[in-house]
């Protein structure tokens, strides 16, 4: 009967529905759909489309423009023809699943923001330091508005959302973790703390081997589609979206084998990669752009 009754209290947790409004000023797409911008100018870039009936919260107006919210917290434009401003309240319902496939959905756009912006505006240039941060929310806005449409959850209920989400994975993460005495009980005789059942060598020998794998994949994915590098023999085509592709397969890949080599799991390894970027552990050296991409 007891087990019956934990596995029941488990089905519950996993496909527990949360339900709210959002109340406040919305901005209604009328039309099939509509352009938004990062400036009240038809000529500028398109950072995303929206849909007819797509919800978004109302920021002001400008001439013939509308400000909207997006992710990034920049001013976003939709033209006033294509939209209508409206007061009431939007339902929105998702279940703890969708929270944890959000979380991980929005660290993949902003991985991928990331590294598209630092290649189309390096760092190491003195001038592309700025466009690189304002290119990077554009590309995040643009990511993350996929994400919410392909989920169907509105953008206007976007920090409404993600609040909950965190809300929820915390207390899980609450509810299944360890007190301090067993941390105590569990420390390994060398002073190293033995997390996880592995102790800190191991662990740093396994964030190293990840960054090793990422630079990795990032060298190879370029000489497959990024500019610059036509000259390489792998080289088919320049293509950004299929360069960020072919970088989440490989580091997809040698994630996976690492993982079986030290028989670590999905969340074991979410954990050794925080602890490293809490610690400040030494990353290893970042591999040489190939001489056919220079």
């Amino acid at each position: 009967m007891k087990k019956l009754f934990i596995v029941l209290f488990l089905i519950i947790l996993f496909i527990t529905i949360f339900t709210f409004k959002v109340s406040a000023q919305f901005v209604r797409v009328i039309s099939d759909y509509a352009n938004i911008r990062p400036i009240p100018d038809t000529d500028s870039i398109i950072i995303c489309e929206a849909f007819k009936d797509e919800i978004f919260g109302y920021a002001g107006k400008v001439d013939d423009w509308v400000k909207i919210k997006m992710f990034s917290d920049e001013n976003r434009y939709i033209h006033k023809n294509l939209i209508k401003v409206v007061n009431g309240e939007v339902p929105i319902s998702f279940t703890f699943d969708n929270c944890q496939n959000l979380m991980n959905k929005l660290k993949e756009a902003e991985e991928r923001s990331i590294l598209v912006s630092k290649h189309n505006h390096p760092l190491s240039n003195p001038e592309g330091k700025e466009k690189n941060i304002n290119f990077q929310k554009i590309l995040l806005d643009r990511y993350i508005m996929e994400v919410f449409q392909e989920l169907n959850i509105p953008m206007v209920a976007c920090q409404t959302v993600l609040s909950q989400c965190n809300e929820q994975i915390e207390r899980k993460m609450q509810q299944n973790s360890v007190t301090e005495e067993d941390l105590i009980e569990n420390l390994s005789e060398d002073t190293s703390m033995n997390y996880y059942g592995l102790n800190e060598k191991i662990r740093k020998e396994i964030f190293r081997e990840f960054v090793r794998c990422k630079d990795y994949a990032d060298v190879e994915a370029m000489q497959y589609y990024f500019p610059g590098c036509e000259d390489c023999e792998k080289f088919i085509e320049v293509d950004i979206d299929k360069y960020i592709t072919k970088f989440s397969e490989l580091t997809g890949r040698c994630k996976e084998k690492l993982k079986e080599n030290y028989h670590i799991s999905e969340e074991t390894l979410l954990q050794i990669l925080a602890e490293a970027l809490e610690k400040g552990w030494k990353k290893p050296a970042i591999p040489p752009i190939p001489d056919c991409c220079r």
